[in-house]
């Protein structure tokens, strides 16, 4: 999303600048900014954090098909696949 590009380079250019070249406002830059996070993406986190602690306690060697049977069974439902990426805010 282009709020998270604006937040990631805040520091180099300033949000007025980054926002108009994004083409979007600055209002909802920062609205989106003091927003809480949402119930899906505190969901995410908390799935991200179960698959990087399985995926530690495997030395790694548990691909997604394993991973999602772990989560499945410890009681945390999830798809066919448990992959967030590296996506995170």
């Amino acid at each position: 999303m282009s709020y998270d590009l604006v937040q990631e380079c805040q520091g180099r250019f300033s949000v007025d600048r980054m926002c108009k070249a994004l083409d979007v406002s600055r209002s909802g830059y920062y609205a989106w900014k003091d927003r809480p996070p949402s119930k899906r993406e505190r969901e995410n986190q908390e799935l991200a954090f179960h698959i990087k602690a399985i995926h530690r306690e495997t030395d790694a060697t548990y691909g997604t098909p394993r991973v999602t049977a772990e989560l499945n069974e410890a009681g945390m439902p999830c798809g066919k696949t448990a992959s967030l990426g590296s996506n995170g805010r």
